[in-house]
C-alpha cells in the first residue's frame, strides 16, 4: 500500500463537475479522482447503484 502526505490525500478532489445524463437519460456520466487518477464513470439512472 502506498503512503501519502495528508496534502496529497487533502488536495484530492473526489468528484468533479459537471455530472450529466446521458442523451436517453438512461445513465448519468461523471468524473472522479478517487482512485488517484482521473476517470470518466458512467452509472445507470434507475435509483440503484450497479451489482447491488
Amino acid at each position: 500500500m502506498n503512503k501519502y502526505q495528508y496534502k496529497q490525500f487533502a488536495a484530492t478532489r473526489l468528484m468533479y463537475p459537471p455530472v450529466r445524463y446521458s442523451p436517453d437519460s438512461t445513465h448519468i456520466g461523471y468524473m472522479t479522482s478517487a482512485t488517484g487518477q482521473l476517470n470518466l464513470w458512467s452509472v445507470p439512472s434507475g435509483g440503484v447503484w450497479p451489482g447491488s
